[in-house]
């Protein structure tokens, strides 16, 4: 699976422009009074203005496995890291993987992942064109179970073939087990290095293969199957 564009809403679209193309330099694809896109190594994130609420996200960019230090001087000259229990960084010895957390104005909850079994080959000093791609993006639905059975109409299944329980926590559902996800959960689970609650807010993600996923004004969850499917 490849998350190939994110289109996510907010009710700070000037200061997230300034936020991603200023402070953290990323590339500008395209500006309007009422978007942006910018991009992020492989993936097109594209920022719309939000008509009601204020949305918020979870999303992981994955940098690269030789990078985590690097990676975290560079983002805390520009933002502050989020903590958990004190700690400012979390090593994740079941997928053997380092990642650091930050908000960005609108609040969404950024995360730099680093998958220290992957080898990149990166030697140029860490950067914003360092940051490979989206490797997490937040699905937040009101019955987990409902949402994983249309996900598997189009192969998006949970990682290791775990079930997915009504009363069950975060879900990795990802196609032929790759380390990308689609990160399935109900509302009102707090944020690992947050103190906010996932929410149901609206976003689409086109995936690679030509599938792509809705959640409408309306919290309701729409996929797409691509052509070929």
């Amino acid at each position: 699976m490849h998350i190939q564009k994110v289109v996510l809403h907010t009710a700070h679209l000037e200061e997230l422009y300034t936020f991603y193309t200023q402070q953290l330099q990323l590339p500008l694809i395209e500006k309007s009074a009422t978007y942006f896109s910018i991009c992020a190594g492989e993936t097109t994130l594209i920022f719309t203005q939000s008509t009601t609420g204020q949305p918020f996200y979870h999303y992981a960019f994955d940098i690269p496995s030789t990078q985590f230090d690097e990676a975290k001087t560079w983002i805390q000259q520009r933002v502050p890291l989020l903590t958990e229990k004190g700690e400012d960084e979390v090593y994740f010895a079941t997928i053997d993987a380092k990642s650091l957390y930050f908000e960005d104005p609108a609040g969404n909850i950024v995360e730099f992942i680093a998958r220290l079994h992957a080898n990149e080959g990166h030697t140029a000093p860490f950067s914003e064109a360092s940051i490979l791609r989206m490797s997490e993006m937040s699905l937040v639905v009101a019955d987990k179970v409902a949402a994983a059975k249309q996900l598997e109409d189009v192969q998006v299944v949970p990682r290791n073939g775990d079930r997915v329980d009504p009363d069950g926590g975060l879900y990795f559902l990802t196609q032929q087990n790759m380390p990308i996800y689609l990160l399935l959960v109900s509302p009102f689970r707090r944020w690992f290095f947050s103190t906010k609650e996932a929410l149901i807010f609206p976003q689409s993600i086109y995936l690679k293969d030509g599938t792509k996923i809705d959640i409408d004004e309306q919290h309701k969850l729409h996929v797409t199957k691509p052509l070929l499917l």
